[in-house]
């Protein structure tokens, strides 16, 4: 099993896809969350960084 948080440069960090893996949720619904997050939030930006990550087929996964 993977964990939930990794240290990455002194950061505690996580990634939608892990958080969708360990709590056993869909990705996409993971994603719409956080996006509901961003507008919500002022400082999101202080908190959460946004990345792609290919998925099987070479494309572009928001993670």
């Amino acid at each position: 099993m993977n964990k939930l948080v990794i240290m990455k440069d002194q950061q505690a960090v996580t990634s939608s896809l892990q958080v969708a893996e360990t709590f056993d949720k869909r990705h996409d619904h993971i994603i719409r969350d956080i996006e509901k997050l961003q507008k919500d939030l002022p400082n999101f930006g202080e908190m959460f960084l946004l990345s792609n990550i290919p998925d099987g087929y070479g494309r572009d996964r928001k993670s």
